[in-house]
Formats: structure tokens, C-alpha cells, sequence
């Protein structure tokens, strides 16, 4: 009778054995796949780091190289006012050479002031002549 029991005990005790091994590699199992999400999700927010750091980097450039073309185009616009400044400046600076040369003749053609000039020449002759005569 105690060798039956013996080998009852022995059976028993296997399928008890057989059932913690079954549970120890369920409980390992869990405690892996456990790892492996906490993993995961790791490296997901190591990736959303990484893409949200490198968003902020190119909004940087963006915007220093809109600043940059802002500037250049601040510094273009200045010059091409300077530039119609000094036209300007240049070109009335002419006109009262011109005036002076010119003086009463202003805004007639070269072909018509020569004209006038002579006829004033000859009024200005007339008169000298007529003055002398007088004497």
C-alpha cells in the first residue's frame, strides 16, 4: 500500500511540478512581452522627440531665412531709393545748368532758340546802331 501511495505521491507530484513549470513560463512569458511593450513605447517617444526636435529645427531655418530675404529686400529697396535720389538729384541739377545756359530760350528746341537768340542779337545790333546814329 505504501509503494502504491509512493507512486501516487510521485505522479501527484510531477503534474504539480509540470503545472508551476507551465506557470513560471506563462508568468516569464507575460513579464517579456511586459518588457518588450514598455520598449516599444520607449522608442515611440523617442521617435516623437526626435521628429518634434527636428520640426522645431526646420521652423528655424524657415523663419531665419525669411528674415534674411526680408532683409535683403529691405536693403535692395533702400538702394534703389538711393539710387532714384541721386537720379533726381542729377537730373534737377542739370535742369538748372540748363536754365542758366539757356535762361529765356527754356523749353524751346535747339533749332528755335538759335532763332530767337539771333533775332535778340539783331534787336540788341539795331539798337546800338540806332543809339549812335543818334549821336
Amino acid at each position: 500500500s505504501s509503494g502504491i501511495n509512493a507512486e501516487y505521491n510521485h505522479i501527484a507530484s510531477k503534474f504539480e511540478n509540470s503545472d508551476k513549470d507551465e506557470r513560471k513560463r506563462i508568468a516569464q512569458e507575460r513579464l517579456r512581452k511586459r518588457q518588450e511593450e514598455k520598449e516599444a513605447k520607449l522608442e515611440a517617444e523617442r521617435i516623437k522627440r526626435e521628429e518634434e526636435q527636428e520640426r522645431i529645427r526646420l521652423k528655424k531655418e524657415e523663419e531665419e531665412r525669411q528674415k534674411r530675404l526680408q532683409k535683403e529686400e529691405e536693403e535692395r529697396l533702400r538702394i534703389e531709393k538711393a539710387q532714384q535720389e541721386a537720379e533726381e538729384e542729377e537730373r534737377k541739377r542739370l535742369e538748372k545748368i540748363k536754365q542758366k545756359h539757356e535762361g529765356k530760350y527754356a523749353g524751346l528746341k535747339p533749332a528755335a532758340a538759335m532763332f530767337e537768340r539771333a533775332l535778340d542779337a539783331k534787336k540788341a545790333c539795331s539798337k546800338t546802331l540806332s543809339a549812335v546814329k543818334e549821336l
